[in-house]
């Protein structure tokens, strides 16, 4: 006759063999990192870059035509060079924290900013939190100033001279804006955001090509065409106005 065969209770068991054994099996990220929901790692590459890129190439490319007219092209090229240099670092400390910082929610679940706040300083997490609101409300609110300003000028170029048309004004526009960004807000993941991105990227290349044509100066795409004293000098470094 064989021997009895022991059985040890469930609750006898270790944490870790008690998880392993209850525990769904756990989906790994590039990082490193097994979580137990798969949905963390349904992200391809190319959305990843998609939705960097967009988010890199924001509001303030609008601004760099004004910034390189005001310091001139050395100065303005040194300057966005030395801001590249601090965000790429800034951003590389932040990807080490949340390589290293689980969420302590569910260890299950991915990192987060406010993960990386209360493993480096637990007392300052909800200030932390606050300030990362408050930026992304300042980022949100500069989006909406520039549709308003650009919408209205893009709908005086279209519309007939004399139009009284309701798109002229920005009050328009900022809510309309507010409610077409609104219902992008709401995506579980943002791997959904991944269509939005990729259009937005290509308006920047478009913007960026159009640029280069005007600067290879063709026929019909200068637009101080017509007699239009609007085209500033080109300098390489700029002196303090008298």
């Amino acid at each position: 006759m064989p021997p009895p065969v022991a059985f040890t209770p469930l609750a006898s068991l270790p944490p870790s063999a008690s998880a392993s054994s209850s525990s769904p099996p756990a989906a790994s990220s590039p990082g490193g990192k097994k979580y137990a929901n798969p949905s963390y790692d349904s992200a391809s590459p190319l959305s990843c870059c998609a939705n960097l890129a967009n988010t890199i190439l924001g509001s303030g490319v609008l601004g760099l035509p004004h910034a390189f007219a005001s310091t001139g092209s050395l100065a303005g090229l040194l300057l966005l060079t030395t801001a590249a240099s601090f965000s790429a670092v800034g951003l590389h400390l932040l990807s080490a924290c949340a390589l290293s910082s689980p969420s302590p929610i569910s260890r299950s679940s991915p990192s987060s900013f406010y993960a990386v706040a209360r493993r480096a300083y637990p007392p300052a997490t909800m200030v932390i939190d606050a300030v990362v609101a408050f930026k992304c409300f300042g980022v949100s609110t500069s989006y909406l100033t520039i549709i308003g300003d650009c919408m209205t000028e893009v709908m005086e170029f279209l519309l007939p001279e004399g139009s009284e048309s309701v798109t002229l004004h920005r009050q328009f526009w900022v809510p309309f804006a507010v409610c077409a960004a609104s219902s992008l807000c709401f995506f579980r993941s943002l791997d959904a955001l991944k269509f939005t991105s990729t259009l937005s990227c290509f308006f920047v290349l478009f913007l960026a090509a159009v640029i280069f044509l005007y600067f290879l100066d063709l026929p019909g795409l200068d637009p101080c065409e017509g007699g239009k004293e609007c085209e500033g000098p080109t300098e390489l470094g700029t002196t303090p106005s008298q």
